[in-house]
């Protein structure tokens, strides 16, 4: 892996608008130098990069406008580099929020519809400090995005975040829908599985049934071990699926990656696991967790199609359903009112 340091300079106001490489993601982190002020790192992600490189984002700081400039170029492999912006500030209240302005353009996207379906969105909030909890060390992602594996037509990947303060975080997938001008399906198109597991951060895309780029993203939600929230952070990659790594669902020895899923949800006195596939007709343990980790109900089942649980003295929250098979555990959120 080469890097390049390159000296913060002054540049001057050209406009540049032809650049070859092809933009494959972005994620921003933050590392606290003292009290409200932060170093602000913005990583772009890009295909064939070639110079001339962007010098410069127009970024927003909290609603203020500013401008982080290029600092390092990063080539991951022959074909993967990564560019990292960066600025410095120091936020005037107790949360804060980081937000890309610039126009950023994606590559033709086989899951993403509508008028900006080609711009790629980079924020994230945090909360920077309070009386009771001290100043805040956001969380860091410890791999790559380009750290993902395609075998046997299963996508797996792990995002991998670190928390100095040692706070809890989950990890859900991102639902572009909300983003203006976006019109977006989850990249387990029918027939296929996409699913993440909120505790431990892997993701599993079983068998994409087309090739393809397809965006993908997760929100790392970070929370004190009292169960305070504290920010979200995003990771948004586009994930390219060639001919090769398509796998039919018919071929021999494979079984579709099984489902289970929760009804009524939110729930406030039962709730039903459904187990659709067969794999489930075995001995399972049934788990479930609050937000702070704590298991608040378990139970041992043979996999029957159908499990009911009472819920009604659970207090209101956010809660995450384990089912372990002894092979593999999938969970699924649950919102109790």
């Amino acid at each position: 892996m080469k890097k390049y340091i390159y000296p913060i300079v002054i540049f001057s106001l050209i406009s540049f608008t032809a650049y070859s490489q092809e933009l494959r993601g972005g994620e921003i982190s933050l590392n606290r130098v003292v009290y409200h002020t932060y170093d602000i790192f913005f990583d772009l992600y890009y295909h064939n990069l070639e110079p001339p490189y962007k010098p410069f984002l127009l970024v927003d700081l909290d609603g203020v406008p500013d401008t982080a400039f290029l600092s390092t170029v990063i080539d991951i492999d022959n074909e993967m580099s990564l560019l990292r912006y960066y600025t410095t500030h120091t936020f005037p209240g107790t949360n804060a929020s980081v937000a890309v302005i610039d126009t950023l353009y994606l590559p033709e996207l086989k899951n993403l519809q509508g008028p900006n379906k080609d711009k790629l969105r980079l924020f994230t909030f945090f909360e920077i400090h309070s009386v009771a909890l001290g100043f805040n060390v956001p969380p860091t992602f410890t791999n790559l995005q380009t750290d993902y594996e395609i075998t046997d037509g299963i996508f797996s990947y792990n995002i991998e975040a670190a928390d100095a303060d040692r706070d809890t975080l989950f990890y859900f997938a991102k639902d572009f829908s909300d983003f203006p001008g976006y019109e977006y399906s989850y990249p387990g198109i029918p027939d296929t599985t996409y699913f993440m597991n909120p505790l431990t951060g892997e993701v599993l895309w079983d068998r994409p049934l087309e090739p393809g780029k397809y965006l993908i993203g997760f929100d790392v939600e970070e929370y004190t071990t009292s169960a305070i929230y504290l920010g979200t952070w995003e990771r948004i990659m586009v994930v390219e699926i060639k001919e090769e790594d398509i796998v039919p669902l018919s071929v021999q020895g494979q079984e579709k990656f099984p489902l289970f899923t929760i009804s009524p949800n939110p729930a406030g006195e039962k709730i039903s696991l459904s187990f659709s596939n067969p794999i489930f007709q075995k001995n399972i343990k049934i788990k479930a967790y609050n937000t702070i980790g704590q298991i608040v109900f378990e139970k041992e089942i043979m996999g029957s199609g159908e499990e009911e649980i009472d819920v009604k003295n659970w207090p209101p929250g956010i809660y995450f359903i384990n089912i372990e098979t002894g092979e593999k555990t999938w969970t699924e959120k649950l919102v109790v009112k």
